[in-house]
This record gives structure tokens, C-alpha cells and sequence, in this order.
């Protein structure tokens, strides 16, 4: 459980702003527990059973109670290996027969590969690149791949504006009067009530509302860093996280990723010891663009490893509701217990991306994140908050949320399928756990930005990898990104990519 307000600002009254490495106390990482992946083994142990023919297709598996039973498992670990399962093609469910193995089974393409640490770190300039992707994704003539934006009809529009038009009736007051740092009280509080869903426990006084996720992530680097100074990052990352980075005139040191797990943790610990930085800035739930997941138990060894060494950990759980399983991943946040981690979201991948609304948990740099807003923006808009306030406190929002998980979790397969069968032999994908992007790994030789610009001008827009980079690496890879509902014109652009891809 995370401290509470009241110790928040005790432990802020003692804390050390700026640590030197002199300083750090010498750690010993805890070593991973061995149920970090344990409906994935059960899933795969099944895998490699259908591979060699123990399961014929066609033929009927084990249910779940059935599952429980052999492996000794949990109904939740149970049900997570059997969706992990249908995900990947390995079993299809027939409504009141049970599970079983699919008549034809699609080879499936390789995910891609670990991503390796930077020897050293460097200025960013993605900038440039990063304008004219997003300005392409505007044109309304294209098929927007390139943004992670979810399409406005996925979004519960009608409700959020008849809550800001009884936002302006009935509080015309409060709409017109400054929501000054830390943000409106009754949002803080709706904010904190959802935080029981993450497996965390604030309270309103340990949240702040800022202009979008991104506001976020800015205020959180301008609080522990100095210009100059070093930060660790995913390799890759957000490509909003390098941009912040750039604005901010530090420097980047890219730590090795896997497209599964998310960022090694040892791997980290390693790099920091050769190169101390100031701040580590993840992205851990449903990573953008692997998509993946960090496992709860390499969540809580990162956070106790950021502890000891009094280094503060900058989180971005945006994407951190639209999970696929049964359960809501926790974010870094829930594992902290002297505020090293500063948590940044927004209700931008779920809500209303235009309303500009999102939060920080600064834990123990509160106050000075706070006085930072006060001088650079001095509030956020009243009448949005006031809307997504009213709307999360009546009973659509969780039905929203479901309905949402349960159209990305189905595309996901539909999108996966569509890019193996339309990429060139020897591409990679990621198989995301959550969110709505895809990581797609081409032959080496391929240009993406060529391929980029190939795209605008059939029709469609996409992201390429340098945009994800700090050293501008990746060249050969790009994201999709599918937040739109399915549809065939949605297929009939993922196949003009790979048509351009192998041209």
C-alpha cells in the first residue's frame, strides 16, 4: 500500500530532491518469483502437447475445472492459459461443448526479438519526425494506423457531452472559475476510488489532474530532472517520451526490452551502475509499441530496486485499463511504499482524447510537482473535469470500459491474422496483452520511413520505427496502430502495407 497523504508530505519534508550516486546504498535485486508467468507455462505446456499431436485436431481439451485440477492451479490462472490459448490459435471455444483444438491451425509469425542497451546515451531528435507523422494522421482522406487514437464511435461521446452540458447548467459557476493545482476535488476523488480497481489505495490529496498524460509525464521530468541530466528508457519507447526528453534538453540511455515482458530489470540495474541517470521513464502496462505486459512480480522487484536506490521512477499507465485478461494489471505504483514512483495517466484511451484530462501520483516529489504546475500552466480546464467527474461517478463507466476490452481484445486476433497473412516471409509481430498497437518486425533491408511515405500515398497512415528511438533505430520496423472498429477497409490497409512492405 502507498503512503498515505498525510505521510506522503512527511516523507517529502525529509526527502533528498537531488541524489548523487555517492550516495546510493549498495542493493541486492530480489530475484523473480517462480510464479511470474505461471498461466503462460500452463498454456504452453498444453502448446507443446497439441504440437505433438497428444491433441488431434478437432478434438476436445481439458475444461477448466479439468485444468485446475491437473495443473493445481486457480480458476483466475485457469481461465488467463486458456485465453492466452485462443488468442494464439491453439484452441477454439464452442459455446456449451467446452474448448477444443481448431481444425486448421494458422503457422503463426515469430514475435520479434529482444531489443539490446544503448553502449551510451545521447541527445534525442525525433521531433521533426514526430510533427509530420502526426500531421499526416489528420488528414481525413487517410486510414489512420498511425496514431493511437480509439476511433469516436468506440467512445461513450453522447454521454460525456450531456455531462458537460449539465456541467455549464447546473455549476455555470464552477465552469467559468480557475481549477487551480491540484485539480478539482470531486475528479481527485473519482480518481482515487478507481484506484482501488489498480490494486493501490490513494486518496484524493495524492492525485493531481493535468492536461492530458502527456502534461503528465512533463511536469513528473521537469520535478526530478535538470537539463542535462540522464534518463533510462524503454528500448523502444513512446515516442511522446522522447519528444518530452528532447524538449527538455536530456538525454537518453535505451535499456534492453523484451516484446513479451517489458524492460529487464537486471539489465537495468547494469546500466545505471555504468551510467547513473536521474529518473527511469516505462511504460510497463501494455508497453506502446510492443504491447506487452510487465509481470506483477518484475513490477515489484523494479520498484523495490527503485527504493533503495532513492531513484525515482516515472510511469505511464495510459494504455493500463484496456487489458485482455481477467484481471487489470497493477502498475509500479501499487508495489510503492515511499513514493519513488510517479504515476501519469489519462482518460484519453478511453474517454475523450480531445478533453485533454489526466493525472500524476507524485508520491513524495508532490509539492514540488504542484508548484511546477502552478508556474507553467496555473490550471487545467474547469468544465471537462467537472464531465468526466460526473460521468465516473454514475454506473456507465465500468460497462463502458468491458465493452471496449472486449472489441480490442477480439480485434487483436483479426489484426494479427491479417498482418501474417499480408507481410513479407521473415516479419516479426507482437502479440499485445492489452491496448490496441502492433510492433511489426520486417526483414532487415526494409525502410520503413520509405515504406511510410509509400503509405500517405496509397491512401494510409502508420508510424515508423525512428519515431520510437532516441538513436534513431528501428528502421526496419513500424506500429500499427488499430483503434477504429474492424471493418474491411481496415483489412484492405493492412494488406496495402504489405504490399508496400515487400515492395
Amino acid at each position: 500500500m502507498i503512503a498515505t497523504a498525510l505521510q506522503r508530505r512527511q516523507i517529502q519534508s525529509t526527502a533528498i530532491f537531488r541524489i548523487q550516486p555517492a550516495d546510493l546504498p549498495t542493493f541486492q535485486m530480489p530475484t523473480a518469483n517462480a510464479s511470474t508467468f505461471l498461466y503462460r507455462e500452463v498454456a504452453q505446456r498444453l502448446m507443446a502437447q497439441i504440437d505433438a499431436g497428444v491433441f488431434l485436431p478437432g478434438q476436445r481439451l481439458p475444461s477448466v475445472r479439468q485444468l485446475m485440477a491437473q495443473e493445481r492451479i486457480s480458476l483466475s490462472t485457469a481461465n488467463q492459459a486458456i485465453e492466452w490459448l485462443e488468442r494464439h490459435g491453439y484452441l477454439v471455444t464452442r459455446p456449451r461443448a467446452g474448448c477444443f483444438v481448431p481444425e486448421q491451425r494458422r503457422a503463426r509469425m515469430a514475435e520479434p526479438a529482444r531489443t539490446r542497451t544503448a553502449l551510451a546515451s545521447q541527445p534525442i531528435q525525433v521531433s521533426r519526425l514526430v510533427a509530420d507523422v502526426n500531421l499526416a494522421t489528420q488528414q481525413p482522406q487517410l486510414l489512420p494506423l498511425g496514431a493511437a487514437v480509439v476511433h469516436h464511435s468506440l467512445l461513450p461521446t453522447r454521454e460525456l457531452s450531456q455531462a458537460l452540458a449539465d456541467a455549464a447548467r447546473k455549476r455555470r459557476i464552477d465552469c467559468t472559475r480557475y481549477a487551480l493545482p491540484p485539480g478539482h476535488p470531486e475528479l481527485r476523488r473519482q480518481i482515487a476510488i478507481l484506484s482501488r480497481d489498480w490494486g493501490c489505495d490513494l486518496a484524493a490529496d495524492d492525485i493531481v489532474v493535468t492536461a492530458g498524460d502527456t502534461d503528465a509525464l512533463e511536469l513528473a521530468l521537469r520535478t526530478v530532472t535538470r537539463p542535462g541530466d540522464r534518463v533510462a528508457i524503454e528500448s523502444p519507447t513512446y515516442f511522446g517520451i522522447l519528444q518530452t526528453i528532447e524538449n527538455l534538453g536530456l538525454q537518453a540511455l535505451e535499456v534492453a526490452t523484451d516484446p513479451r515482458d517489458g524492460l529487464d530489470v537486471d539489465e537495468l540495474a547494469r546500466a545505471v551502475a555504468a551510467s547513473p541517470v536521474a529518473a527511469v521513464v516505462l511504460n510497463p502496462t501494455f508497453h506502446n509499441p510492443f504491447g506487452c505486459c510487465m509481470p506483477d512480480e518484475q513490477k515489484q522487484r523494479l520498484v523495490a530496486w527503485h527504493t533503495a536506490q532513492r531513484l525515482p521512477l516515472i510511469e505511464d499507465d495510459v494504455f493500463g485499463d484496456l487489458y485482455f485478461g481477467s484481471q487489470r494489471p497493477r502498475p509500479c505504483k501499487a508495489f510503492d511504499t515511499e513514493g519513488w514512483v510517479l504515476t501519469c495517466s489519462s482518460f484519453s484511451k478511453t474517454l475523450a482524447p480531445g478533453y485533454r484530462v489526466g493525472w500524476c501520483v507524485p508520491g513524495r516529489f508532490f509539492e514540488e510537482f504542484v508548484r511546477l504546475q502552478y508556474g507553467r500552466a496555473l490550471a487545467v480546464s474547469a468544465p471537462p473535469q467537472l464531465a468526466i467527474a460526473d460521468y465516473l461517478g454514475g454506473r456507465d463507466h465500468a460497462r463502458h470500459l468491458r465493452t471496449l476490452r472486449e472489441r480490442f481484445a477480439q480485434q487483436s486476433g483479426w489484426v494479427r491474422s491479417h498482418i501474417e497473412q499480408a507481410m513479407p516471409a521473415g516479419t516479426r509481430v507482437t502479440d499485445p496483452s492489452g491496448g490496441f498497437v502492433f510492433w511489426i518486425e520486417l526483414p532487415e533491408g526494409s525502410d520503413s520511413l520509405a515504406i511510410y511515405r509509400r503509405a500517405l500515398a496509397a491512401g494510409v497512415s502508420l508510424a515508423p520505427g525512428p519515431m520510437f528511438s532516441a538513436r534513431g533505430g528501428f528502421g526496419h520496423c513500424l506500429r500499427l496502430s488499430v483503434g477504429l472498429p474492424w471493418s474491411p477497409t481496415v483489412a484492405a490497409g493492412i494488406a496495402t502495407v504489405g504490399r508496400l512492405s515487400i515492395g
